[in-house]
């Protein structure tokens, strides 16, 4: 069940990376794009190993302590009721978790290829504020470069043929939780 609700995130993304697209805005569909890779690694890490549900629950788990540790440790005191603090500390002291990354989501899939090369790269292309996420902020002119801002087309082709290639691997991949149903 679990596979198929990411492979259903991972079209709403690709959807809504289309959309982005539509618009110009290339960039922020690659931010989304990102996304629906980090997703069809998950459903597709699923199908091949049902054992990975609990490695993912793990790794939850061990987020929600993460941000629960740096909530009481970073936010002003002030902005935390009793109530808050208390459930805080709960999730500290109730939930441990081990790492399971999407990498390891990748190469359970057999998608190592992929992450190295379209996940890493959406992800200093746009995913992360990077040096190189800001390239498309300038043109290159015979005199140098010039700042740009608005929409635009850059990267357009590129961006659209990964989107359908992840749109395919989740249609490849509701196809198999299909064939185990039945």
């Amino acid at each position: 069940m679990c596979s198929f609700l990411f492979f259903e995130r991972t079209i709403r993304a690709c959807q809504g990376a289309v959309r982005l697209c539509e618009i110009g805005m290339v960039q922020e569909a690659q931010v989304l794009l990102r996304t629906a890779y980090e997703t069809v690694f998950h459903a597709s890490a699923l199908i091949a190993d049902p054992t990975i549900f609990k490695k993912l629950d793990s790794h939850n788990d061990k987020e929600d302590v993460k941000q629960a540790r740096a909530m009481l440790t970073d936010m002003p005191v002030d902005q935390l009721s009793e109530k808050n603090k208390k459930y805080l500390k709960e999730v500290i002291d109730t939930r441990a978790g081990q790492t399971f990354s999407v990498h390891c989501s990748a190469k359970a899939a057999g998608m190592l290829d992929l992450y190295s090369m379209v996940y890493r790269g959406l992800s200093s292309l746009a995913g992360h504020a990077t040096f190189r996420s800001l390239d498309r902020s300038f043109i290159e002119e015979t005199n140098g470069y010039s700042l740009y801002m608005g929409p635009t087309e850059n990267q357009l082709i590129f961006t659209l043929s990964l989107i359908a290639q992840c749109l395919t691997l989740s249609i490849r991949g509701l196809g198999d939780i299909n064939s185990r149903v039945q």
